[in-house]
């Protein structure tokens, strides 16, 4: 009957109770597949692939969201199935990974960047990639999770599809990435699901 996301608090015990009014029906999204927060806390990002587009909202303390004025950002022209983001540490720019790219062929995956709005939340897409003069950046085969590490230098996506790690430099004033010096895929063992880090970074 429609995307719905529900809202629930943690008591002292660590059990989870729904908030009260807290059953929030997504109007325009068709096909959720993921959802998070900016680093900062401000916004909460819906990735919906029925669009192929980005809803965001911001979080009030009672846990129910505002959609922000403007409404849902379309992804990229040449990007499709969005499967994760992350924004940098700053919470000024969005990184969302897709499993596919029909510009480049249905097989190849992307980073697609966008600036945050200060203020007001909008996004607006970004040459991710200035040596390709593009704004979506290329991955390992199916993204399944992205982040910034913890010294705030590089960006890295799971790819399950590829069983492999994609590693990028990120430029902090720019939001662009770059490949990394000595490459920038890393063969894991077995298939990738998720990503954790620590926060040590030696």
């Amino acid at each position: 009957s429609g995307q719905v996301l529900y809202a629930y608090s943690a008591n002292s015990n660590g059990q989870l109770v729904q908030v009260p009014g807290g059953s929030q029906p997504i109007v325009g999204a068709t096909n959720i597949s993921y959802i998070g927060t900016s680093a900062n806390g401000t916004y909460l990002y819906v990735l919906d692939n029925g669009t192929n587009s980005i809803f965001t909202f911001t979080l009030g303390g009672n846990g129910l969201l505002s959609a922000i004025s403007g409404g849902a950002a379309a992804n990229a022209p040449n990007a499709a199935g969005m499967t994760a983001l992350a924004t940098d540490s700053n919470s000024k720019y969005l990184f969302v990974t897709n499993s596919q790219s029909p510009s480049l062929g249905q097989s190849a995956s992307v980073i697609v960047g966008y600036n945050i709005t200060p203020g007001t939340g909008t996004l607006s897409l970004f040459n991710l990639s200035p040596a390709n003069n593009t704004a979506t950046f290329g991955t390992g085969a199916t993204p399944v999770c992205i982040f910034e590490d913890p010294s705030h230098q590089y960006i890295y996506t799971a790819n399950a599809g590829s069983s492999d790690i994609t590693g990028a430099k990120l430029q902090p004033n720019t939001g662009t990435l770059t490949v990394l010096s000595k490459g920038s895929t890393f063969t894991t063992v077995g298939t990738p699901t998720w990503c954790l880090y620590s926060s040590n970074t030696d």
